[in-house]
């Protein structure tokens, strides 16, 4: 007898681009959505979050707590816990770094000598990034798509104004393209409440490359649905930042590309709550009393003593006393624990290209992870293509949700496919951190004479990822003041 097959929380589901998703599909997504228990790929999600955040003591104590078989040991290494390392974050913050210089995005335009031109569509684009506030939380998605996974972002008409909402892998569900079940999905799904489901209403939000559309699910009651909003795309309007490419069909998220890192700030993070209860007790010297403890007085704490000890220092027959107190050097070097804290961050970036370095001078316990900047470089090259595609597919989509809504710029942009098509971003360079003045200034010398680079790109770098145009008028500033100042 063959049984009938019930979908599990991360099986994958499918639709059709450019049609509504099939009612047994929008269940199945509301069903997940207000789960109480969540699925095992959201809550590795959600523990790559919470160390994003540096939110790392649910992982560390339940950590401890399948690790140590003294479940008293176990609740004195929790009052220890401590937050000082997190290399997921600090690796990921070296590593991801495409936005670190902002982003210049224009439509193509020239004029007829070959020179950029910014058009009215181009403004108006300027415009909508600005409204929506991307730059500023740019490098955030940036580095939350390579340590957690694919982030979504949706942009949305709140008022007159266009906002993005950022959604990762802890919350939402996709829908994949039946046609191209490895590439962008048709449906997305997601919602406002707690994470663990424990409200007796939410609000689901599902996409579709026909619509939005908002759900509110009450306990015991059928789900109602607002009144969908067309966007009339006939493609899912949203941007998806992913450095990952699934190699088969029910493995789209692929959460656990960074786990090494993650795992093995968790690893730190009890290996030194260890190294705290073990310091706690073991870093004093230790009071020995031996003989006969009746002939001490009462009323005194022998075991952790913050005073004197008080015994009977009476002679007994042959001059021998009923009590023999001593000390005994009982304070345990934590070098050991440190450099096997040390061995397990080497360890995690070490395939990262990374090292442990301590600095000429110092001492062993304070080595620091580095990541060289030719490395770091390497590392945002291999994510440059990825980004391009992921700017494409937002202000398309932006595009679509300004049309659907009436948002004034909309009839100033290109056609979202067009937008899509036309954008380009030039994420400029990172630059050679030297601590040589001099040689920082003369590797920007050999890259002006060689074309590589220009004194507005240095600028830009320098101001923190201003635009070209920003650049230009402080360089002009700058010649005007030292002509000023030459006078």
């Amino acid at each position: 007898m063959v049984s009938t097959y019930q979908i599990g929380d991360d099986d994958a589901l499918y639709g059709v681009s450019g049609q509504p998703l099939e009612p047994d599909v929008v269940t199945e997504l509301l069903r997940r959505q207000t789960s109480p228990t969540g699925s095992v790929r959201k809550a590795a999600a959600w523990d790559a979050y919470d160390i994003y955040r540096n939110r790392i003591e649910r992982q560390v104590l339940r950590a401890i707590s399948m690790q140590q078989n003294s479940r008293t040991i176990a609740m004195d290494m929790a009052k220890l816990l401590t937050k000082v390392r997190n290399d997921a974050s600090d690796i990921t913050a070296s590593i991801a770094q495409v936005w670190k210089n902002g982003a210049e995005r224009s439509i193509g335009a020239e004029t007829e000598a070959g020179e950029a031109s910014t058009t009215e569509a181009e403004q108006a684009l300027l415009d909508v990034v600005k409204e929506t506030g991307f730059d500023s939380i740019a490098c955030e998605v940036n580095q939350l798509a390579w340590l957690q996974g694919p982030q979504f972002v949706v942009p949305f008409m709140r008022g007159s104004k266009l906002r993005v909402d950022v959604i990762g892998p802890h919350v939402y569900d996709v829908v994949q393209d039946l046609e191209d079940p490895y590439g962008h999905p048709v449906g997305l799904a997601w919602r406002l409440g707690t994470p663990n489901g424990q409200t007796t209403e939410h609000h689901v939000f599902i996409l579709d490359t026909v619509s939005l559309t908002r759900y509110v699910v009450r306990e015991g009651q059928p789900a109602k649905a607002t009144d969908p909003v067309a966007h009339g795309y006939d493609r899912l309007p949203a941007g998806c930042l992913r450095f990952t490419r699934p190699m088969a069909g029910d493995d789209w998220y692929m959460v656990d590309a960074q786990s090494r890192l993650t795992s093995g700030t968790i690893d730190v993070g009890v290996l030194m709550a260890r190294m705290g209860l073990v310091r706690r007790c073991q870093n004093h010297n230790l009071l020995t009393i031996i003989g006969r403890l009746d002939s001490m007085p009462k009323g005194q704490e022998s075991g952790d003593s913050e005073g004197a000890i008080v015994a009977n220092a009476q002679a007994q027959a042959g001059g021998a006393f009923p009590v023999q107190i001593a000390t005994h050097d009982y304070d345990v070097d934590p070098l050991n624990f440190i450099r096997h804290v040390l061995f397990l961050v080497q360890s995690m970036v070490e395939p990262y290209g990374g090292h442990v370095q301590v600095d000429s001078g110092q001492p062993e316990i304070f080595g620091k992870v580095v990541i060289p900047p030719q490395v770091q470089a390497e590392h945002r090259k291999a994510q440059i293509k990825p980004s391009l595609e992921f700017e494409g597919d937002l202000w398309g989509a932006a595009a679509a949700m300004m049309a659907a809504e009436g948002h004034p710029l909309a009839t100033v942009l290109p056609a979202p496919a067009e937008l899509r098509a036309k954008l380009r971003v030039n994420f400029g360079e990172l630059s050679q951190e030297l601590e040589d003045p001099l040689a920082a200034l003369a590797v920007e010398d050999w890259n002006l004479s060689r074309g590589l680079t220009s004194e507005i790109g240095i600028m830009r770098r320098r101001l923190g990822g201003a635009t070209e145009k920003e650049a230009r008028l402080t360089i002009e500033r700058n010649m005007e003041a030292r002509a000023w100042f030459n006078e």
